[in-house]
């Protein structure tokens, strides 16, 4: 499963002061995967080896994505229906693009 959000570099989005280079998208903490008789921890993201598309942090209970980051949900999806839940701990902020912009204007 791919977790795909929005994503922008600290030194753009907040200012060169910021010497974070980095795409940052969302920081994900707890992952869940519910089904009718268990709930499955998910935690690829907080090993020290991460997938695709994560990045390392000072805290141990959650990681940064790139924007595009890979989440394996191993054997517990295989058979099964469930509910996926994130805790998403903290977002942006983000560059805002005129395209953006121009789309917001368009809906209004």
């Amino acid at each position: 499963m791919r977790i795909v959000s929005r994503a922008s570099r600290p030194a753009d989005a907040i200012g060169p002061f910021v010497d974070d280079r980095r795409q940052m998208g969302v920081a994900v903490a707890d992952v869940h995967f519910i089904t009718a008789k268990k709930l499955h921890s998910i935690t690829a993201h907080l090993q020290a080896e991460k997938p695709a598309g994560w990045h390392d942090t000072d805290w141990t209970d959650c990681a940064w994505t790139n924007g595009n980051a890979m989440l394996p949900l191993g054997e517990c999806t295989k058979g099964n229906m469930g509910l996926l839940s994130l805790n998403i701990r903290a977002a942006g902020p983000y560059v805002e693009h005129k395209a953006d912009k121009q789309a917001q204007v368009l809906s209004a």
